[in-house]
């Protein structure tokens, strides 16, 4: 194996780890939780992506912009510090309002009360777990795929053991949370010891005041995309039950996959379409859209197997009080299979940022529209329909413009399996519901779609000799 291909599996072990390892502890945490308990978690999870959100003042996005922009390695490390730094003192006044204030904030959001310390663990959590993306973007630029995967597998370890230890001694979901805390604060003071024995901790006020004036008037962009993904929850808590937000946060987390799945194979895209946009802006258009086309069906074909087993992973995996979530699984993952689109920085590219801003305003909007009458008729799986009605109208706008400011011409295989897909959901999802078949004879409906999915690939070439040059990651990533 060459170094590009090491590379791509060394950011695939962290991926898998830190995604399977929570799945298959779900069978433990949903023994000894509720879908009550888990609705509280994310209720309290949404004031803590909020407020990290705010906190962060988009300074993640700009130092993962701005990091190659400095050559000497001791710029990019005051880079590193100084945004963490800054960070840091942010999210330690947030947590201090919150210990303050909890009580007040949560009756204000949510009209309910939760457990105590609840908001203030998850925003820490989310905070710390926030501050160590930055070591993370640092590792990955720096092309220390090894590195990046060893803290990675170790975070998603310690994060779990921790849980499960303190939920079993009867710790609840205050428990779970404090133990995601134990996970990340761990991870990152060892790093911080590791930095001062190195003497590699710097603080640049100039770095830090250049990089805010970039990264501030992203601050509004990051807060409304914090909310767009919170937002069926925060309708659904506030519309329905917290039982129901649970049962929902579970399928969420499920399907989630998917998506998370394809954020992996973006290590190995972007990169190329990054590069070809700025080097080869000519070839961008015809090239772009032929290299990304296995990378559409590799992440399709993941969403595709969640949704057609999605009863049989919730079954697995949960009680019988969660097994209703694998409409979520079916409706969020023709969502999430979309997103494969959204995932372009076409818009980044020819620097229209006020028109990100914009769409992103413009899909709270309609988000809010289209959630609150299903919500209000069809409760949890109303949630998961107005995320994915909301979500494809938004899809489809931010793809016009995407299309109109940095044209990818996609082949036309890619739009014939994107139909392929989404009708085989929409199939499944009324079998599923309405119970048409036996179970034996809904296995093979599901079989044959997946045998279709595949003959389809190499039929219209989309699998062939190519396919693992295509994946492999460009030696400079």
């Amino acid at each position: 194996m060459n170094s590009t291909f090491k590379n791509l599996i060394w950011y695939t072990i962290p991926f898998l780890f830190r995604n399977l390892i929570p799945l298959i502890s779900l069978p433990f945490f949903t023994r000894y939780l509720s879908p009550f308990d888990f609705g509280n978690l994310a209720l309290s999870v949404i004031y803590a992506v909020f407020l990290v959100a705010l906190l962060n003042l988009g300074l993640i996005y700009v130092f993962e912009r701005n990091y190659f922009e400095y050559e000497k390695d001791g710029e990019k490390l005051k880079l590193l510090w100084s945004c963490v730094i800054f960070v840091f003192i942010n999210l330690g006044i947030g947590v201090i309002v919150t210990i303050n204030y909890e009580e007040q904030i949560n009756y204000y959001l949510f009209s309910k009360s939760l457990p105590t310390h609840l908001t203030v663990f998850a925003t820490i959590h989310l905070g710390v777990k926030s501050l160590l993306q930055f070591f993370y973007i640092y590792l990955r630029n720096a092309k220390k795929a090894f590195i990046y995967s060893l803290l990675s597998i170790f975070e998603a370890l310690i994060c779990t053991l921790s849980s499960v230890y303190l939920v079993f001694y009867k710790k609840g979901i205050l428990g779970y949370v404090q133990g995601q805390c134990v996970g990340v604060f761990v991870l990152f003071v060892a790093i911080i010891l590791f930095s001062i024995f190195r003497r590699n901790i710097y603080f640049s006020f100039l770095l830090l005041k250049q990089n805010l004036s970039l990264s501030f008037p992203l601050t509004p962009r990051v807060f409304f995309g914090a909310i767009n993904t919170q937002f069926d929850r925060y309708m659904l808590g506030v519309l329905n039950t917290r039982g129901g937000v649970g049962i929902y946060d579970i399928g969420q987390k499920i399907a989630n996959f998917g998506f998370l799945s394809m954020t992996v194979m973006q290590h190995v895209f972007a990169p190329e379409v990054i590069s070809t946009y700025v080097n080869k802006p000519k070839d961008f258009s015809k090239h772009v859209g032929q290299y990304l086309a296995p990378f559409f069906y590799v992440s399709t074909f993941i969403c595709l197997l969640l949704g057609l087993f999605s009863k049989e992973i919730v079954f697995l995996l949960t009680t019988p009080e969660y097994y209703e979530a694998y409409q979520i699984i079916i409706i969020l993952n023709m969502l999430y299979a979309t997103y494969f689109f959204g995932k372009q920085p076409q818009l980044i590219l020819a620097k229209k940022t006020k028109l990100i801003s914009i769409l992103s305003f413009v899909s709270i909007i309609l988000n809010i529209v289209v959630n609150y009458p299903l919500i209000k008729i069809y409760g949890i799986v109303g949630a998961a329909l107005g995320t994915l009605f909301a979500g494809m109208i938004m899809a489809i706008i931010s793809l016009y413009y995407a299309q109109k400011f940095a044209k990818i011409e996609y082949n036309k295989s890619v739009y014939f399996i994107y139909a392929l897909f989404q009708i085989s959901m929409l199939l499944i999802l009324y079998l599923s519901t309405f119970q048409v078949f036996s179970y034996i004879s809904f296995l093979v409906v599901k079989l044959c779609i997946i045998i279709l999915f595949i003959l389809l690939g190499f039929k219209l070439k989309i699998i062939d000799k190519k396919f693992i040059k295509t994946i492999k990651l460009r030696r400079d990533v």
